[in-house]
């Protein structure tokens, strides 16, 4: 079996079906696919099991509901290809991405391959490419230009967080999976791919675009909830554990990545007319797993709008950080007008 793909269902019935119609209808048919049924409400275990009706590439786990990070390690427990493929069941890939992964592979035989991605918002689709050139990248070019790039750079330039969108090694990514707490629901795949990044000896960046995001608003990962903090604390310490020595920027790099959640959370709380919850958003980010990161980050080529929001959250502010935010959306909404 050349490709696993792992496929986490949980509350996705709008759009599962088109999920895994992508998926079977890849032109390059050496796979197999796992549906993981993370105790879904609605139809989707039929779904699931419909297909693995149909088709007897399909296998189906179900199992109580326990959070993405569980899903993903009850179906890779039962994988058997040599590498693995993440898909998200509200999203697709586009059916020639198993064929080119296998190209890529046949000639260059990385650990991991990176695909491009489409952003899809409504009817808009928003290509996303990563911060570097296509090619390969091993021994010391892997130094050059990947490891600084892992996390964030100084001009906000990063490596894809996401689990999906990529071909990784089943031998690689098994053990670093099979340690994220099942409980972190923010960060989750940063607590994974960061120590599989640390360990592959060679990666392919792709510029093609074969994936799909679905960027939906009211989703469960986009609702903001207080909890989110103590999910990001629990991400940031396995972050500070990894002290890898061949990544000389590593700490600067979770400095400002830990800033540009924190950023991404006041975001979303405005989005939910949160005011009310910016006390104890402002206690959370006092913690010392955070404090510390938040004040030391430090970046070069920003927006005035961040760098005016990242000097306010560094000196703990968040109040009226979060004013500020607030009208600027409303600037954006008026103009929109």
């Amino acid at each position: 079996m050349f490709i696993s793909v792992i496929v986490a269902v949980y509350k996705v019935e709008p759009y599962l079906r088109e999920c895994v119609n992508s998926i079977l209808g890849q032109s390059y048919s050496d796979f197999e696919l796992i549906l993981v049924d993370d105790g879904s409400p609605d139809r989707c275990p039929s779904i699931c099991d419909e297909y693995a009706v149909r088709d007897c590439r399909v296998r189906v786990i179900h199992k109580k509901n326990g959070g993405l990070v569980s899903a993903r390690q009850a179906g890779i427990l039962a994988a058997q290809g040599e590498y693995v493929v993440y898909v998200d069941g509200d999203d697709q890939i586009f059916s020639d991405m198993f064929m080119r992964a296998r190209e890529i592979i046949a000639e260059h035989r990385p650990d991991m391959i990176i695909f491009s991605h489409y952003v899809k918002r409504g009817k808009v689709l928003q290509p996303v490419l990563e911060p570097v050139k296509e090619g390969l990248y091993q021994g010391l070019e892997l130094r050059k230009d990947i490891y600084p790039k892992l996390l964030m750079d100084a001009d906000m330039g990063h490596l894809s967080y996401f689990l999906w969108g990529k071909v990784i090694r089943r031998s690689i990514l098994l053990p670093h999976q099979m340690a994220v707490d099942v409980s972190i629901s923010l960060g989750e795949d940063v607590a994974c791919i960061m120590p599989v990044y640390l360990e592959i000896k060679s990666i392919y960046i792709s510029g093609q675009v074969m994936c799909l995001y679905r960027f939906r608003p009211l989703s469960d990962s986009r609702n903001f909830r207080l909890e989110q903090y103590e999910h990001l604390i629990r991400g940031v310490r396995a972050l500070d554990a990894l002290q890898p020595e061949a990544v000389e920027d590593f700490d600067s790099q979770t400095d400002r990545y830990v800033i540009f959640v924190c950023f991404g959370l006041l975001l979303s709380a405005i989005d939910v007319h949160g005011y009310h919850m910016v006390d104890q958003i402002k206690r959370h980010m006092k913690n010392p797993a955070l404090r510390g990161h938040i004040k030391r980050a430090g970046f070069s080529n920003i927006t005035p709008k961040t760098r005016i929001a990242y000097f306010l959250l560094k000196r703990n502010a968040v109040k009226t950080a979060y004013v500020f935010l607030y009208l600027c959306k409303q600037m954006k909404e008026r103009i929109k007008l």
